[in-house]
């Protein structure tokens, strides 16, 4: 190469800089050589050879740098040619062209770990770079090819070695490239795109040429790559190529859009080794192979991003490059999973297994390295045929199973298993390195272990063996060699190894029987000796009697070799021969006689079955079944042929007299034989006894004798003369068990049973049936025969079973009459004598309990008698109650027990319980009580001492029905109406009669019988005597007129319930009773209901109801009551229920300017003159004087109307009145057509508003008074009274709150409000609240303010209750008012603290309790937590309630409850969510709660009164007169205050004088002492 014309170039950018940076993860020479590689293959070199010199590296290839041809100025081409580029290398130019798999920006820069001055030679020019300088050298040098020439950087001290911090190269290092080059070489090309030809040299001796030969095809290639010195090798590798979907790629696109900016390769490559050396270890490619294991023996290869040192690929940071990696191993995962099948054809069975499994490991990585199995798995699932099977074929996972340790399996059992559905897997697979891993891999995929039940399932569905069964009868050898005996093997293999039961393979028909028939094992049995299975069948004449389910069931003679199977046959035993004699005595009559034909066979016969029974192990405990059975087949030889041995007996030592008895042919019996027919079949020789049990049960088969009388006579004789017969207790209680006693009624019984010999007193009892008799003709008589059978149990006394039955026999043929009962009751109490004598009470009455079952009695039996009834027989299902008490329910229906003769029943309770008959409990007392009431027949006195002991109470006996029968007044009285001290109402209480007295009280206290009586008594006397009131009515009406008694009676119980209210439930049902009922009574003495009738208490509004055409019954006013208590239930005054209307005003209007001039200058005596009013009254007579106006007309016509909003709804005539108020106009009209200055008629109209329901003539006449005089006389004229002028200024604040608003908001805020109230007054009414200002609160230091509720709330809203006006401390009904006043200083208050305490305490116990049951779930704060005490929730809404507690000992007053200003501020915060709940009496039993909602935002202002003029100066004070500042003593001289002490309304000033610097202590004094500079 010749040199020419040579130039310099200054790099773009700062190349140690940038070297420093890209080379801080590059240490590495494979790294820099599989670089140089990368730029060959960019340039699409097809050559390359690295060349390592002593002195340098030469690296060349075959391709030309891209060049534009000018290097002094911009590059020309639009992305740079490759000079420019490599110029600015660091700037990452290369990165936005994917083409190029060197475009990291890292390839060039890798070469400065070896170099300092790299020079690159390409296109006719040379460029040697001077990084230290930050310069390159421009040659022109003519060449064909692109050299990289790379100098040895061997000085350590170089200006480049130092700014990189590299050391220098040595020889040592060189080897070292030497030998990472030969290693890059070997596993670098896979993916290259271009090069086919690397070679590397040594000083330029070629050590290592690889040579590459692609071979394409669709969507895959197969590659050689072939390796050569020191010795020619090859690989041979197949490489598929995929894509990522456009649509998975534009997704991620879209998430991420630098991926657009980088223009990512969606191009994917997996590449697998089909020679015979398996990869060691799969990489992942990013074209050039990083460090990255694939975890599959297979490298992928994609333009993924790499780490910086190309080490691994990017899976971390949450970037586009970790996404767009993941996406890549995803879709590889896919590609795989897609050609399994295909890979079948290219690498080994073992291959694919590693890969399947190599990937099911996988599942356990981290993402994406899990994706392989999802994929694998689910194309597995879908029927991949990638197994390979016993038979070299591929399957489907689901159609195959493997088994270790069946490894030597022959072709033909391979091949027999395969046909008949046993698919294995290959046998090399069964020598996998992992086992455990490998097994557990395989049943993930369905691959089932093969098992003895897995090989059961197989045979079950095998095709072949089925069509075998259809074609072939018989096998021959060759059949069972290559079919039936492969199956057996591994049928015994399993079975062997898993030491299984055979039942597991038992039902299922692949052996065969000695014949050859196909049987299932189960079926099979096997020969007991050495004989053969078919020997032993000839033996037994299997060839005589041709039963299908017999003829074949000895085991096949080949099955034998095969041992664990052969063993769990089972042996052909004594069990067996039973088994196949009786089914063919079912199908042969003479099967005996076939099978036994002479004495010598009988005899082996006999023989075989003793022999049989040696070899019987019986493992059921069932012999006794086996015997019977084989006693139950006619097999053995009696002298009249063959029979069964039921009855029949060995020769013994007794002779039948009547010829009857059967035996055993004994010449066809060895002794052995005989030994065994006794021994184990247990058949008796002839003897009595056995003839007894044998023989005579065959004379009464059917229940009857069976021959003639004579004979039964000879045979019973023969018995009775036996004298040791009856000691045998077998025989005797066989005997009893046998109906050898004749009846008068031509049946048989047993000894045992219900049958006697005639006897007219037990006929008596037991009456004449002729079953119960012996029919003693039959035997004539025969003493010998009566006392044997009087020996066998014959009674003279009649059994629990025939007094039952006699029971039964009386009431089915006869009603219950007199004599009858007697009958029915002898019997019973002899049965009732049987239970008393018995010595086991609860045997007996056991023994009745199986009598009773035998006889069908039940408890709808119907055979007792009861009292007062002769017309039916009861059962003891009906109720009936045993006689003990008879003799107090004489009269009555109550279902008693007629047997009454109680010293025969005494201490027999057990035996009448037994019979259901039921201790007198406290229902039919109640209900022969209650007919005695109906009937008004008197009851015996005996009936409450019962019910004393029965411990009866109001449940049972309501105190409000008429229980009690009173001898004096021959009638029956209410235990509420009957008292033990005091009974003051005549007529209506009554003292409990004496007859009484000496009895236990306590039935009486318990029903409702006071000492006296109380307000629900009173109650009561009004309902139930003179209304009659019944809760039943449905139509409520008007009542007689009561008597003068009558009258006095109601009055006084009026008077007395008002009188104690606090003792009643004012929602109780007896109130409600009072409400609903008509009640009241009018004027004219009539009961009306309350919502139809008003108390007459203003005599002014009557009058204008009071004409001749109207005649008034709505009104009450009677003398001498106390009304408090309709009140409560809504009964209305007619002063709240009266509207007057201005019909008509005649013209001629004046203003009467001088009246109400005269009226406002009396304003405060009119105020003096109702000193007991409150202050809420004053105010608005107040504001109604001051805002007055008075016209006057002519004549005023007036009407009245009444609207109770009920029943009480009237209009009046009109009249003439002298005045009218009209309220909301504050105006007053007067009529001139009566005389001047009526003041009595002028304020009677204003009074009658401001004083409602309060007496008004008083004051009528003192305001007449006062108007009429002058002010002076009218001044003196109230000190003559005593009406003192000492009113206290009041300065209050109203709130502006609308009535039906604030009723509305408190109930929907807690609908439970009724509930709390429902029997007192509260004090809320139309939204009016009076709120006190008290006392500065201890935690604040600030004011307190005390809401203090202001009138009566509805005693039931919504319901029938109506609202009271009436309360002891009612305010004003239109405001509510503050009060304030300075903070305390009553050391008392102290004192109080503890007390305080104990209420917050009991109250909080009382909301708690409030709230659970209004469904709210509270929650206590500590006592000291600021703004409020419980913070409740409500359970269904969840819905908050943030609840401050005040609560009193006694009732709310005037005083109020008192609430710090955190508590204020708190409610103003949360509004609705903010409640006050004030409990009042919280030490009473009644204690009661008003719930005030949102308190504090019901205040629009708070005003306060002079007491606050105190409290304002000490502020100035304080404010003034603190320590620093100069004071002015006009005592002392002039100095600095030191010290403010406030005590109270006193304040200590220490001051320190200017003049003597002394110190002194003393009161301020404002007027003495002054801030210097003030006046």
């Amino acid at each position: 190469m010749t040199k020419s014309n040579s130039y310099k170039v200054d790099y773009s950018v700062s190349l140690i800089g940038s070297l420093k940076s890209h080379l801080k993860g590059l240490l590495g020479f494979d790294t820099m050589i599989m670089e140089l590689m990368q730029n060959a293959d960019d340039a699409e070199a097809e050559e390359m050879v690295f060349d390592i010199r002593d002195e340098c590296l030469e690296v060349t290839n075959s391709a030309e740098f891209q060049y534009c041809g000018n290097l002094k100025d911009k590059c020309s081409i639009e992305n740079k040619c490759d000079f420019h580029r490599i110029f600015e290398f660091a700037s990452g130019l290369k990165e936005k062209n994917s083409e190029n798999i060197g475009r990291f920006g890292i390839g060039f820069a890798s070469v400065y770990q070896i170099t300092d001055r790299p020079k690159v030679i390409s296109r006719g020019i040379s460029a040697e770079f001077h990084p230290e300088t930050g310069h390159i050298d421009i040659e022109e040098l003519p060449t064909n090819k692109t050299i990289f020439n790379l100098p040895w950087a061997k000085n350590p001290s170089s200006d480049v070695r130092f700014e990189l911090g590299l050391g220098n190269i040595d020889n040592q290092t060189i080897d070292q490239i030497f030998l990472d080059s030969e290693s890059v070489f070997n596993e670098s090309l896979l993916f290259l795109r271009h090069l086919k030809k690397v070679e590397l040299k040594r000083n330029g001796k070629s050590s290592l040429i690889v040579t590459l030969n692609r071979k394409k095809s669709f969507n895959n290639h197969e590659l050689s790559i072939s390796f050569e010195p020191p010795k020619k090798s090859k690989e041979e590798w197949i490489v598929f190529e995929g894509k990522c979907t456009t649509e998975s790629v534009n997704r991620l696109k879209n998430d991420f859009p630098l991926l657009a900016r980088d223009d990512r390769k969606n191009d994917i490559q997996i590449a697998i080794k089909t020679d015979s050396i398996p990869i060691k270890k799969g990489l992942i490619y990013a074209y050039l192979p990083t460090k990255q294991a694939s975890l599959l023996p297979l490298h992928i290869n994609a333009d993924f991003y790499p780490e910086p040192n190309r080490k691994s690929i990017n899976l971390s940071g949450g970037q586009h490059q970790q996404r767009w990696n993941e996406l890549l191993i995803n879709e590889a995962s896919e590609i795989i999973a897609s050609k399994l099948e295909t890979m079948t054809k290219h690498i080994g069975h073992i291959e694919i297994y590693e890969l399947l499994l190599a990937s099911w490991k996988a599942r356990q990585e981290e993402d994406p390295f899990n994706l392989y199995w999802e994929w694998i798995r689910d194309t597995i699932k879908d029927g991949a045929k990638v197994f390979l099977s016993s038979q070299d074929r591929y399957e489907k996972s689901d159609n195959l199973c493997f088994d270790k340790l069946l490894t030597n399996r022959t072709k033909i059992e391979l091949s027999t298993f395969y046909n008949a559905g046993g698919k294995l897997l290959h046998q090399d697979f069964n020598n996998h390195k992992n086992v455990h891993q490998s097994i557990a891999f395989l049943e993930a995929i369905g691959v089932f272990r093969l098992s003895v039940e897995e090989f059961r399932n197989i045979i079950n569905r095998s095709e072949l063996l089925k069509q075998f069964k259809n074609e072939i009868s018989n096998p021959t050898d060759i059949e069972i060699d290559e079919i039936f005996a492969p199956l057996w093997s591994y049928a015994d293999a399993l079975i062997e190894r898993e030491n299984a039961d055979v039942s597991i393979v038992g039902p299922i028909e692949f052996a065969l029987t000695s014949d050859g028939s196909m049987a299932s094992i189960d079926s099979l049995r096997a020969a007991p000796t050495d004989n053969k299975n078919s020997e032993l069948a000839i033996i037994l004449k299997f060839e005589k009697f041709s039963i299908d389910s017999w003829a074949n069931k000895l085991a096949h003679d080949r099955i034998v070799q095969y041992k664990s199977l052969y063993k769990n046959i089972q042996l052909f035993s004594l069990r067996s021969l039973v088994s196949y004699l009786k089914v063919i005595a079912q199908t042969e009559k003479s099967f005996a006689q076939t099978l036994i034909t002479s004495n010598e066979e009988a005899k082996r016969f006999y023989e075989l079955i003793v022999n049989l029974d040696s070899l019987y192990v019986n493992e059921n405990n069932d012999d006794a079944d086996l015997l019977n059975d084989l006693k139950n087949l006619p097999i053995w030889k009696t002298s009249k042929g063959f029979d069964t041995l039921q009855q029949l007996l060995l020769p013994g030592n007794f002779d039948d007299p009547i010829g009857h008895s059967q035996m055993l042919d004994s010449s066809y019996l060895s002794s052995k034989v005989e030994k065994f027919i006794e021994k184990k079949l247990e058949i008796k020789r002839q003897t009595i006894e056995a003839y007894i049990e044998t023989m005579l049960p065959t004379l009464f088969a059917n229940g009857v004798w069976a021959k003639d009388n004579k004979t039964f006579s000879a045979l019973m004789l023969t018995f009775a003369n036996h004298e040791t017969l009856l000691q045998d207790e077998n025989t005797l209680n066989l005997l009893r068990q046998t109906p050898l006693i004749p009846n008068k009624d031509g049946a048989w019984e047993t000894p045992s049973e219900h049958i006697y010999f005639y006897n007219k007193k037990l006929a008596e009892l037991i009456g004449d049936k002729k079953c119960n008799w012996i029919d003693e003709e039959i035997f004539q008589k025969d003493k010998s025969i009566k006392k044997f059978f009087q020996n066998l149990g014959i009674s003279s006394k009649a059994s629990i079973y025939i007094l039952l039955d006699r029971m039964i026999d009386l009431a089915k043929e006869n009603s219950p009459q007199t004599e009858i009962v007697q009958k029915s009751a002898n019997v019973f109490y002899a049965l009732c004598k049987f239970y008393i004598n018995s010595s086991d009470k609860e045997e007996f009455i056991g023994l009745v309990k199986d009598e009773l079952h035998g006889l069908e009695l039940d408890e709808n039996s119907t055979c007792f008698p009861i009292l007062n009834n002769n017309e039916e027989w009861y059962s003891s299902a009906d109720y009936i109650y045993e006689p003990y008490e008879y003799k107090s329910f004489k009269t009555s229906n109550v279902s008693i027990l007629a047997f009454t003769d109680l010293e025969k029943i005494k201490n027999c309770e057990n035996l009448l319980q037994l019979f259901n008959f039921q201790k007198v409990d406290i229902h039919p007392v109640i209900e022969h009580l209650k007919n005695c009431i109906e009937s008004k027949e008197p009851v015996d006195k005996q009936i409450y001492k019962i019910l004393s002991d029965l411990e009866a109470n109001s449940n049972d006996m309501p105190s409000n029905d008429n229980w009690i029968y009173h001898l004096d007044e021959k009638k029956y009285i209410r235990p509420n109406q009957t008292f033990l001290k005091f009974a003051p109402i005549k007529k209506y209480t009554y003292m409990l009669p004496s007859v009484y007295s000496n009895m236990d009280i306590s039935l009486f206290e318990d029903i409702g019988v006071k000492d006296e009586p109380e307000i629900g008594d009173y109650i009561n006397i009004i309902l139930k005597d003179l209304l009659n009131y019944s809760s039943s009515q449905e139509n409520l009406f008007d009542h007689a007129k009561l008597s003068k008694d009558d009258f006095d009676v109601y009055i006084s119980c009026i008077n007395y319930i008002s009188e104690n209210l606090n003792e009643i439930d004012l929602e109780g049902e007896l109130i409600q009773k009072l409400f609903d009922s008509s009640s009241v009574l009018n004027q004219h003495g009539y009961f009306k209901q309350c919502n139809d009738i008003l108390i007459d208490d203003s005599k002014w509004y009557r009058n204008f109801f009071e004409s001749e055409n109207n005649q008034i019954d709505w009104l009450t006013d009677l003398p001498n009551i106390n009304w408090l208590i309709f009140e409560r239930i809504g009964l209305k005054k007619i002063s709240q229920c009266v509207e007057l209307e201005l019909t008509q005003t005649n013209r001629n209007k004046k203003n009467e300017t001088d009246l109400v001039n005269k009226i406002q200058d009396r304003e405060s005596l009119f105020l003096r003159a109702i000193p007991e009013q409150s202050y809420a009254i004053k105010k608005q007579l107040v504001r109604i004087i001051k805002k007055l106006k008075i016209s006057s007309f002519d004549e005023l016509i007036v009407k009245a109307h009444v609207n109770n909003n009920a029943n009480v709804q009237h209009s009046s005539d009109s009249k003439s009145e002298i005045a009218f108020f009209i309220e909301k106009d504050n105006k007053l009209l007067i009529s001139r057509k009566f005389k001047e200055n009526n003041y009595v008629a002028y304020f009677k109209p204003i009074l009658n508003v401001v004083l409602q329901n309060i007496n008004i003539k008083p004051t009528l006449a003192v305001f007449d008074a006062i108007c009429s005089k002058n002010l002076d006389d009218a001044s003196a004229y109230l000190d003559a009274l005593d009406y003192k002028d000492n009113e206290k200024l009041i300065i209050d604040v109203i709130i502006n709150q609308d009535t039906a608003t604030l009723e509305a908001e408190i109930e929907s805020n807690d609908n439970d409000i009724a509930t709390e109230w429902s029997d007192e007054e509260s004090n809320l009414d139309k939204g009016n609240l009076k709120i006190k200002i008290d006392d500065f609160d201890n935690e604040t230091n600030g004011s307190s303010i005390t809401p203090i509720p202001a009138s009566s709330m509805p005693i039931k809203k919504g319901g029938n209750l109506e609202k009271s006006s009436n309360s002891k401390h009612a305010p004003p009904r239109d405001r509510l008012v503050s009060y304030a006043e300075p903070k305390s200083t009553n050391p008392d208050l102290e004192k109080n603290n503890k007390h305080n305490l104990e209420i917050e305490i009991k109250s909080r116990a009382i909301v708690c309790k409030h709230e659970r049951k209004n469904g709210r779930t509270p929650k206590e704060m500590p006592q000291d937590h600021p703004g409020y005490d419980i913070e409740s929730i409500d359970n269904k809404t969840k819905e908050v309630r943030y609840i401050e507690i005040k609560g009193k000992k006694g009732e709310l007053d005037k005083l109020g409850v008192s609430v710090s200003t955190n508590q204020f501020i708190f409610s103003y915060q949360k509004q609705k969510e903010s409640w006050l709940y004030i409990v009042e009496r919280v030490y009473q039993d009644n204690p009661k709660i008003y719930l005030i909602p949102n308190f504090a935002r019901r205040v629009s202002s708070i005003m306060f009164d002079v007491g606050w003029a105190n409290i304002t100066e000490n502020d100035i004070i304080n404010s003034k007169y603190s320590p620093g500042m100069k004071i002015n003593d006009k005592d002392n001289g002039k100095g600095i205050i030191q010290k403010v002490n406030n005590r109270g309304k006193i304040i200590l000033l220490t001051i320190k004088l200017d003049d003597s610097n002394k110190i002194i202590t003393k009161t301020l004094n404002s007027e003495r002492m002054t801030i210097e500079g003030e006046d």
